[in-house]
């Protein structure tokens, strides 16, 4: 990251504290809610 940060001239560069996203008890969740039938509620919910 830094080398990338350093070649194209980016100095005021901050992660963001939010990234990566770990999606995967996310995407098990998904599974659950469109095998037992509720996978629109589940994603128009939020979970």
């Amino acid at each position: 990251m830094q080398r990338f940060q350093e070649r194209h001239g980016i100095d005021k560069f901050t992660m963001n504290p939010y990234f990566p996203v770990m999606s995967l008890q996310i995407i098990r969740g998904a599974i659950g809610a469109q095998k037992d039938g509720y996978l629109d509620k589940y994603i128009d919910e939020g979970a």
